[in-house]
């Protein structure tokens, strides 16, 4: 069997790619979502207030209460993924029921995001702070 000029340099990439020491990678430890909430909404009309009471699971999933104008509403479709989040909430107005979906990024005692609603017809953004005396 004949190698052609090439092979030797193919043979040596190869062991080059095959032999790479592995390196070990830290960890990332992301905080929770889990605890209580302050959120305020900014929209055209002002800012308004209302409160989240989550819970981060281990699966990545997100679930909770979300308190507003129009009451409690229980979070649909929540997740989690590193500083990243969503989930949606159904609402009635008018008769009507629609779905307001959130998605931000948080940290320790901080979030911040934006919500749509009417698919997309409306938008606010939101910021959020960990609810005094909530010790995660």
């Amino acid at each position: 069997m004949r190698l052609s000029k090439a092979a030797p340099l193919a043979i040596l990439a190869g062991a080059m790619i095959t032999h790479v020491p592995s390196r070990s990678l830290e960890a990332t430890t992301y905080a929770s979502l889990s605890g209580a909430w302050t959120i305020t909404i900014s929209t055209e009309q002002g800012e308004f207030d209302t409160g989240w009471e989550l819970e981060q699971h281990d699966d990545g999933t997100l679930t909770g209460m979300i308190e507003g104008r129009q009451g409690e509403a229980e979070a649909e479709g929540g997740w989690v993924k590193d500083e990243a989040f969503g989930f949606a909430v159904t609402r009635e107005f008018q008769g009507q029921s629609f779905k307001i979906e959130y998605e931000g990024t948080y940290e320790e005692d901080s979030l911040e995001g934006t919500l749509t609603a009417g698919g997309g017809q409306f938008t606010a953004d939101f910021t959020g702070v960990r609810a005094e005396g909530d010790d995660k």
